[in-house]
């Protein structure tokens, strides 16, 4: 595979990750409000309290094709 090719892939992974959080999202925060999760291929992997938690779940994994996201509960802001 080359480096476009890899580029056009890593997209394709934040977009369909992106997509399935925010066609989700109030059914997530209902689950996994005030946690970080893992999504692979519209399914979530893992959910933590802690972002390094998380982390250490996903070891065996490529991140390469995971989104992680904090999920705020309802009523929550974040500013980034």
């Amino acid at each position: 595979m080359n480096q476009e090719e890899i580029i056009l892939q890593k997209f394709d992974t934040f977009e369909n990750g992106s997509k399935f959080i925010s066609e989700n999202f109030q059914n997530l925060q209902k689950n996994y409000g005030d946690k970080f999760i893992a999504v692979k291929e519209d399914k979530i992997l893992f959910n933590s309290d802690s972002f390094e938690t998380l982390l250490e779940k996903l070891k065996k994994f490529q991140l390469n094709d995971i989104i992680i996201q904090f999920i705020p509960v309802k009523g929550e802001i974040i500013l980034y």
